[in-house]
């Protein structure tokens, strides 16, 4: 009987303890959670830090987990909840936003050009660029010498980053294939040519056949 008496003394004194610094000689618990800003793709982590109280602390977000800090990867911004519990079965809640920013849609052309000609590729879209050629300026010359494909990696204003492709399309030269008349000395005859879609003659003819 005497140990029990001294059980239920000691426990007494264990509560009166605990709930006398909880209100007189603890801070109030509290917790602080860092927001984050993204950009669409990317991970963040975001933590909770728990103030006063009396520790250990436990830990509770709505996505289910339980320890300080999270990795999370939303789609689009997203506000997150965590609570804390004491020792002392005091409880605190926080709350953070992580803001997914969308990644530029960064635009380039694809010219296509002759052998021994050059294309000028221009990209749209982001502030800074970087190209599979080595050139950071928004527009670069190439002269390629078979059909060629170039990759630009564009970064906006808030470094959310984005690629885009370029592909040089390198034309072959037409086969002409030409033929005239049989004439003889002071006859007219007709010289024509084919396998192009426009034609241009010594004498300023424009037409797949001239009158000579």
């Amino acid at each position: 009987m005497e140990n029990v008496r001294t059980f239920n003394l000691k426990y007494n004194f264990i509560i009166f303890v605990l709930y006398f610094f909880s209100f007189n000689g603890f801070a109030q618990l509290s917790v602080n959670i860092n927001s984050q800003v993204i950009c669409r793709g990317n991970s963040a982590t975001i933590g909770a830090t728990a103030t006063g109280g009396i520790a250990p602390y436990t830990y509770s977000w709505n996505t289910g987990k339980t320890n300080s800090s999270i990795i999370i990867s939303p789609s689009i911004t997203t506000t997150y909840n965590v609570t804390v519990n004491d020792a002392n079965f005091e409880t605190a809640s926080a709350q953070a936003t992580v803001t997914v920013n969308p990644k530029p849609n960064v635009i380039v052309n694809s010219p296509s050009i002759c052998r021994s000609q050059c294309a000028t590729i221009h990209a749209s879209g982001g502030t800074i660029y970087s190209w599979s050629t080595g050139q950071t300026t928004d527009s670069i010359v190439v002269c390629p010498s078979l059909t060629t494909t170039y990759i630009v990696t564009g970064t906006d204003i808030n470094g959310c980053v984005n690629t885009a492709k370029a592909t040089v399309q390198m034309n072959a030269f037409p086969y002409l294939s030409a033929g005239g008349d049989l004439i003889c000395i002071g006859e007219i005859g007709h010289v024509n040519v084919s396998g192009a879609d426009t034609y241009t003659w010594s004498n300023s003819s424009t037409g797949s056949y001239i009158t000579v």
